[in-house]
Parts: C-alpha cells; structure tokens; sequence
C-alpha cells in the first residue's frame, strides 16, 4: 500500500510538470502569434499611410478644415469630405474632376466672387517646389534632370517653406533665379 502511494504521488508530479510544460508551449504560441499579427498590422497601416494625402478645403462648404483622403481621389471627393458645398457656391469655377495633391489647398468660392490672387494661381502658368515632378521641373529654363534631381532630394529631406529656399540648392543663384519669375511658387508664394 506504502509503494502505491508513492507510485501515485510519482505519476501525479509527472503529470501535473507535464501540464505545466504544456501550459507554457501554448502561451509561447499565444505570443508569437500575437507578435506575427502586430507586425502585419503595422505594416498593413505603414502601407496605408502612404496612400493618404492631406488636404485643405475652405471657402464655401459646409466643414473647412484639413481632411485625409486617399491617392487618386479628385477635389469632388475633397468637397464631398468637407460636406458638400454651401448653397452660394461656386462650382464651376473648379475642375472638380481634378486629381488632388499632397498639400493640396481648395478653396471654393461664393457665386460671383471675384477670384484673388492666391485664388487664381492655378490658372496662371507656374510649377510649385514642392509638388511638381521632375519632368515638370525640368520644362523650367536652367533646369535639366540633375538640377531637378538636386531640387527633389532638398524638399524631400526639408520641403521649401518659401521660394526663396531654392537658393539653397547646389547650382542655384541670384541670375539663375531671376529666369524663373513667374514660373515658380511655393504654396501660395509666387516668385516674382
């Protein structure tokens, strides 16, 4: 009977350090396999940041404000986020068909408002700093696919806070800038 017992007490410390070891592999599982899924998340959302644009609607809609849309939506879509349009708007004086930019500014103007110089930059000719790309660089005088090069790699390391930041590119000074009145801008900013 005394050997019994014992054997018992044997066959239970075995098995209850076999539940344990057990108990351990599965949270061990349960760990990695969070793990696997956080990084997925992370770079399912990483990848998912890179498809937004930000964006600035203002004038006559119902919400101004800066808003995040995703690549290859149009100002429609940018009006449409806003709120809508506010009856005294203006639409026609917009291609709303128009693909937006990262740092895009749209500004809806009431009907009959007579369009103010920030307003009608984008019927004037001029390619901005920081949003164009560099075959619409290089169409500027001065500039060939180095120089537009230099210019990327400057606002992607800082983008341009105001024209006059190009002076700080390698290649680029007072007689070089002069050939760009009127054909260069930064935001609302036109070289002139």
């Amino acid at each position: 009977m005394k050997k019994k017992f014992i054997y018992l007490i044997i066959i239970f410390i075995f098995s209850f350090a076999g539940c344990k070891d057990n108990n351990e592999d599965i949270l061990r599982f349960k760990t990695s396999a969070n793990e696997i899924n956080r990084e997925d998340i992370v770079e399912e959302k990483s990848e998912k940041k890179d498809d937004l644009l930000i964006v600035h609607v203002s004038g006559s809609v119902k919400r101004s404000g800066v808003y995040q849309l995703e690549k290859d939506k149009r100002i429609i879509d940018a009006i449409e986020k806003a709120g809508g349009l506010l009856e005294e708007a203006d639409p026609d004086a917009l291609n709303l068909a128009e693909k937006i930019k990262d740092g895009m500014k749209i500004y809806v103007p009431k009907k009959g408002e007579q369009p103010t110089a920030a307003a009608d930059l984008k019927s004037q000719s001029y390619i901005d700093l920081n949003l164009a790309t560099k075959e619409e660089l290089m169409t500027l005088p001065g500039v060939g696919e180095k120089t537009a090069d230099k210019i990327i790699a400057y606002r992607e390391a800082q983008p341009f806070e105001k024209v006059d930041d190009l002076l700080k590119v390698s290649g680029f000074g007072k007689k070089k800038m002069e050939a760009l009145k009127g054909l260069i801008a930064v935001g609302g900013e036109i070289y002139e």
